[in-house]
């Protein structure tokens, strides 16, 4: 198991549970060393380390090509699971072309790097983590929606070549419990705006349930995930508009 942006909040709780289900073998890769992690992310890590005698915790920018080519070298995955990015909010108006391209290198820079560093041969499951907001941007996170727009397309379109992998999109509502989101405070705010946040059990649950998917670029998919009443799983819709001309279903988790 390889999971980018490993040491965020969420990168954290999906090792913890993949070490849960049997992983005994998981490598996280983040920007942030382990000693600069907040006290409530080291407590995830110091646990998640006696769990998991023979886990990886590797340092790298995932923007950085050549960075990722040397720390992944040689690596053969089954799983990889994205989650490398950056959050910040401002109108698209106020941006420079940096600051877009900052937002999203993380994203689909990162996912081609990591791609091409790793061997495909024994990749199974390929689950990146997206945004409703690519669908529905907040006015101060357009930036961020068209980060993540970006990635969309551009995993749909490296399916046809990992013919043995299952390829996800989970375009996320906002969590609740951990997530940058959550550290930033925002999750009440924009519960109030209409924007519903993923309880972090459920959206667990639902990761275990996404490394599932079929295989094979005929089953590439983008799922828009928000919640649904009564605490419910996440309700998948796969995404209709996508570049990879796959049809559109839909999809209870």
């Amino acid at each position: 198991m390889l999971i980018t942006g490993g040491l965020g909040g969420l990168g954290l709780r999906i090792a913890a549970v993949l070490a849960a289900a049997g992983a005994d073998d998981i490598t996280l890769l983040d920007v942030t060393p382990p000693g600069a992690l907040p006290r409530a992310d080291a407590a995830v890590l110091g646990r998640l380390r006696a769990r998991v005698p023979g886990l990886r915790v590797l340092t790298a920018d995932v923007t950085d090509r050549a960075a990722v080519a040397r720390t992944l070298a040689g690596a053969r995955p089954v799983t990889v699971v994205h989650c490398a990015g950056r959050v910040a909010g401002a109108p698209v108006s106020d941006c420079a072309p940096g600051d877009l391209a900052a937002l999203r290198g993380p994203k689909s820079t990162g996912l081609s790097h990591v791609l091409a560093a790793v061997r495909h041969s024994s990749l199974r499951a390929l689950l990146c983590f997206g945004s409703v907001t690519s669908h529905r941007a907040h006015r101060m996170m357009g930036g961020y929606g068209l980060a993540n727009e970006i990635l969309r397309r551009r995993a749909l379109a490296v399916a046809p070549r990992l013919p043995g992998c299952a390829v996800v999109v989970a375009e996320w509502s906002l969590w609740s419990g951990a997530g940058q989101a959550h550290r930033m405070g925002v999750v009440a705010g924009a519960a109030r705006q209409g924007m519903a946040p993923i309880p972090l059990r459920t959206g667990l649950d639902a990761v275990t349930r996404l490394l599932a998917w079929p295989r094979g670029p005929e089953h590439a998919a983008a799922l828009l995930l928000t919640p649904v009443a009564y605490g419910a799983l996440p309700t998948a819709v796969v995404d209709e508009g996508d570049t990879a001309g796959h049809s559109g279903r839909r999809a209870n988790l």
